[in-house]
């Protein structure tokens, strides 16, 4: 019961704030064991674990999502696409995971997630 306790008094915006923070802190780890992911992202991690309200939060991933969405756009026949290597593509699926995480609704990717793992 006193495992309860702890958790029923403390704030859901510190338990928020710590579990983003450890993510950040991981993905962070990750980046220098070799799996590199963009300073974009990055940025975009550090922003969210800064960010002092839902309200400062919500506006970072909606700007995440427009970043996202843009990606998705077709290009023009002679350019390359955002996301042709499959390691821009893994980095996309994990930028849509986590705003979903935060509670956005990040359908527009679910295609791209289908079609990386059937070519997988």
């Amino acid at each position: 019961s006193s495992t309860l306790s702890l958790f029923t008094t403390t704030p859901l915006l510190e338990c928020d704030s710590f579990i983003i923070s450890g993510f950040q802190t991981s993905l962070e780890n990750m980046a220098t064991g070799g799996m590199a992911l963009s300073k974009e992202f990055f940025d975009f991690l550090k922003a969210i674990g800064e960010s002092k309200s839902k309200q400062e939060e919500d506006r970072i991933c909606l700007r995440e999502m427009a970043r996202l969405k843009q990606k998705l756009e077709p290009v023009p026949s002679n350019a390359t696409h955002p996301l042709a290597s499959k390691k821009k593509a893994k980095e996309f699926l994990v930028r849509i995971l986590y705003v979903e995480m935060l509670g956005h609704d990040a359908s527009f990717g679910y295609i791209k997630a289908v079609e990386l793992a059937a070519s997988a």
